[in-house]
């Protein structure tokens, strides 16, 4: 397998396989993806995502990202698009809020703590105004009571950063109703 190192990210080294297609976006060289998980090593002591299975998620899908870390918007965002997927960033619940009644999106990617208006605030807010939609609450903060009360608040999956590409895979495909469609 070889790789393609990308710099030093606050969760450690990243390195992604070669074939996925850097010309699309996402990787490149100067690039660091703080929400993608934690390298696994592999044989000869090389390093690899644990899964980078561009291309499974339908080309139809459209997500909503909301983060209020600049480094999680873009490299979700770049990453999802390099497989085909309409990504949308917004860095504030209340930006997100502005267009919740008109955006085209089936998935929200919604980060819980951010300053003004919380995850937890709009997940309620989203149930209220288009139930239809599918929030994946993501966090960097693991405590003890965080995945139950997101799912609480009306998520429907939970996410903790770093994680990989296939565990948002796998996520949104149990998590949504139509999880399944969702996947080519």
């Amino acid at each position: 397998l070889e790789t393609l190192s990308l710099p030093h990210s606050r969760f450690g080294a990243l390195r992604i396989p070669s074939s996925v297609p850097a010309h699309r976006g996402f990787p490149d060289r100067n690039d660091t993806c703080p929400a993608i998980g934690p390298t696994t090593t592999s044989q000869g002591g090389r390093a690899a995502i644990k899964s980078v299975h561009m291309g499974i998620i339908s080309s139809q899908l459209s997500i909503a990202i909301v983060d209020d870390e600049r480094s999680v918007r873009r490299s979700l965002a770049r990453l999802l698009r390099s497989s085909g997927v309409h990504a949308e960033v917004f860095s504030s619940g209340s930006e997100f809020s502005e267009r919740l009644k008109t955006g085209s999106w089936q998935v929200v990617l919604l980060d819980i703590h951010m300053p003004g208006l919380t995850g937890f605030e709009l997940v309620k807010r989203i149930q209220e105004d288009r139930p239809e939609l599918c929030v994946i609450m993501i966090t960097g903060y693991e405590g003890p009571d965080v995945k139950r009360r997101a799912f609480a608040a009306g998520a429907k999956g939970f996410l903790l950063k770093p994680f990989t590409y296939s565990e948002f895979v796998d996520t949104l495909q149990t998590s949504c109703d139509n999880g399944a469609q969702m996947i080519a």
